[in-house]
């Protein structure tokens, strides 16, 4: 007997034959929601299925290109690409060098998208530089390649922006006698605060990275503030080693700060990363407060 349970209609030997065909043709509905384990139709599930963190056992290897794998192929077709990459016989040895091969697998996350913001370097974010496969993974989502984004050299450039605050990983395999690291962005911020009005070409901030600092274009969810808003803009410059790299402006009457700059920024260790107050300074802008939000490399 499938789901589909079809009672016959009680027409006599009861007093309460209403009732009794109620309870059957309720029992009828609830039974033709169940899937049936034999197959039986109609057997698709009509919404998601959880697990409830549950294993599903005994899955059969994947046919068709939407089917799930199991355990095991995905193993078997691990072993298979080792073979192919590291030779028949899987010797482990560059064929022309003879220097051990490694196949590096690596995850790099916590990237946060904006809507300004589509190109990623990932040499410049993890020190990637080579990979033979690529995954990109936007708020859990697999991307399509050629579709929401295409690849030159270690850069990726999405086709459309993203949006605020989306979580981006890059899933990579390097093949290398040298193991590229797996790096995860770690924040790095730093910031001050000025009581009162900064001086005519006043340092805010001067400070020596002791490791790689990387700022997206922008300098996005970095703040600046003041107590008291500014007449007249006023415009604190953002320098690497003395060269400006990006502004900070605090417009008429604005008591925030808007970042701004023309590409990503990396600061090297033993470079200094300075925000320097203009020529000019409105005497009205007071008590300033700057956090710039970096990431270790």
């Amino acid at each position: 007997m499938g789901t589909n349970f079809n009672p016959s209609t009680v027409s006599s030997g009861f007093r309460d034959v209403d009732l009794v065909n109620q309870i059957l043709s309720a029992i009828r509905d609830d039974l033709n929601n169940k899937v049936d384990r034999t197959g039986l139709a109609p057997n698709a599930m009509e919404a998601n299925l959880d697990m409830g963190s549950n294993r599903l056992l005994n899955v059969a290897q994947g046919v068709l290109g939407t089917d799930g794998i199991n355990l095991n192929q995905l193993q078997s077709i691990a072993t298979q690409i080792a073979l192919t990459v590291l030779g028949t016989g899987g010797s482990g040895q560059d064929q022309t060098t003879g220097d051990p091969i490694t196949f590096n697998f690596g995850v790099a996350s916590g990237l946060q998208g904006a809507s300004t913001r589509t190109v990623f370097d990932l040499e410049a974010l993890f020190g990637v530089t080579s990979f033979l496969g690529l995954t990109v993974v936007v708020n859990g989502v697999v991307q399509i390649p050629g579709l929401a984004y295409s690849v030159t050299g270690q850069t990726v450039t999405f086709t459309e922006s993203l949006d605020t605050d989306s979580d981006i990983m890059f899933i990579y395999g390097d093949l290398s006698p040298v193991p590229i690291l797996s790096l995860t962005i770690n924040n790095y911020d730093f910031g001050v605060y000025v009581e009162g009005t900064p001086d005519s070409q006043q340092l805010l901030i001067n400070y020596i990275v002791p490791r790689r600092v990387f700022f997206v274009e922008d300098f996005i969810e970095s703040f600046a503030k003041s107590r008291v808003a500014a007449t007249a803009e006023t415009v604190f410059s953002i320098q690497v080693e003395g060269v400006e790299v990006g502004t900070i402006t605090f417009a008429a009457a604005s008591d925030e700060g808007v970042f701004s700059s023309a590409s990503d920024i990396t600061v090297e260790i033993g470079e200094t990363i300075s925000v320097q107050a203009p020529v000019s300074v409105d005497n009205t802008l007071t008590d300033v407060t700057i956090t710039l939000k970096g990431s270790r490399l």
